[in-house]
């Protein structure tokens, strides 16, 4: 899933540079960064998140809890998976004027997305809420499951905002997902969890930042 926001912005030289942030996922030769940047961890964003769902969505969820778990692997993942080189790239288009900074993207990542899998392993969930918990999981009537999406920030953004956009762009599909399994044996309930990790580089006297959004959806099955 895909959602994008184009957002005006005013450059003014490179006076703009410290707001702008980006996306890259990557790792040095042993799989794992080495660098001298900063995280920063946003925990007990959940209940902001639930709030911002469409009623439909919220129905279907009924609740929001936040989970230690998950604020702990998002940080490990962009700690470690997140790299000075791919930053660096972002940089030398900011600096060039590039107006591909122009534009507020937010992908749900999954696949090969390396901080979408490490996140998923480490909670032991699988990738993509819909696919995961819709329909297509019919054939696991009885089992109590965890999925997740990652969503990351291309331009300088705030925790509010990435919040509201992530919500928006799911809450069609959390209010389609099935309140009892295909046999009538079992009902669903679902608790959602979220979490933001942002990363900070320097880079060649830029300020260049990348943000993450783990959005975990829990779903526990209760025999009829």
């Amino acid at each position: 899933m895909k959602l994008k926001k184009i957002a005006s912005l005013a450059l003014a030289g490179i006076m703009a540079v410290s707001m702008l942030t980006a996306c890259g996922d990557g790792a040095g030769s042993d799989g794992t960064t080495n660098d001298s940047s900063s995280e920063v961890v946003t925990s007990g964003t959940s209940s902001t998140f639930y709030n911002e769902l469409t009623k439909a969505a919220r129905n279907a969820i009924k609740s929001a809890a936040d989970d230690a778990d998950l604020d702990a692997a998002l940080a490990q993942a962009v700690k470690d998976y997140v790299s000075e080189s791919e930053m660096q790239q972002i940089a030398n288009q900011i600096i060039s004027g590039n107006k591909y900074v122009a534009v507020n993207e937010y992908v749900s990542v999954g696949g090969a997305n390396t901080v979408a899998v490490k996140v998923a392993d480490k909670v032991d969930a699988d990738l993509e809420i819909v696919n995961t918990l819709g329909s297509a999981s019919g054939n696991l009537n009885d089992k109590n499951m965890t999925a997740i999406d990652v969503y990351r920030s291309y331009f300088g953004v705030s925790d509010q905002l990435i919040l509201d956009d992530a919500a928006s762009d799911l809450s069609s599909y959390i209010a389609a997902l099935p309140t009892v399994s295909t046999d009538g044996k079992y009902e669903y309930s679902y608790v959602v969890s979220t979490s933001i990790a942002s990363k900070t580089f320097e880079v060649a006297g830029t300020s260049v930042t990348v943000k993450y959004l783990a959005v975990q959806v829990d779903r526990t099955a209760t025999k009829v």
